[in-house]
């Protein structure tokens, strides 16, 4: 497969938005990548689903759910009942999900802290806004000239 182009965190998200909605018995990357496809309108490699660690984290955790099954139907309950029990367990499975790449994001701030503090850059040094290059943003006119 050739280098496709990165993905951007729309497209990230719309990929957490597929895992998390997920309502077939099989989760597997083939299928993802598929699914994925169809949505995206172009072709995406397991590997680079893989390289993304929310997407990753999304896929586990449904796999993990999907693998404990759903409920099974409670006798006495209405199909309205029953609907809200399933997407109670969707938003479980979300919420695990999210759960787990904010346990990420944490470790991965710790380790910048860390890291920051060992080289000397104090928070206020980290909270500055970076400085607003506005010349180059321009496009250069002779390439505006090449491009026309």
């Amino acid at each position: 497969m050739t280098k496709g182009k990165q993905l951007s965190e729309s497209d990230e998200k719309k990929i957490i938005k597929i895992i998390d909605g997920w309502d077939s018995e099989k989760l597997t990357w083939d299928l993802l990548c598929q699914k994925v496809e169809r949505h995206l309108l172009r072709p995406i490699s397991r590997q680079a689903l893989d390289r993304h660690g929310d997407i990753k984290i999304a896929y586990e955790c449904q796999k993990k759910a999907l693998r404990l099954g759903p409920s099974k139907p409670v006798i006495g309950k209405t199909d309205a009942e029953q609907k809200l029990l399933e997407k109670i367990e969707r938003l479980e499975t979300n919420l695990a999900s999210v759960t787990k790449i904010n346990s990420e994001l944490n470790i991965k701030f710790i380790r910048w802290s860390a890291n920051a503090f060992q080289r000397g850059i104090t928070e206020k040094m980290l909270e500055l806004r970076p400085p607003i290059d506005r010349e180059a943003s321009k496009i250069p006119e002779k390439m505006i000239r090449i491009a026309a």
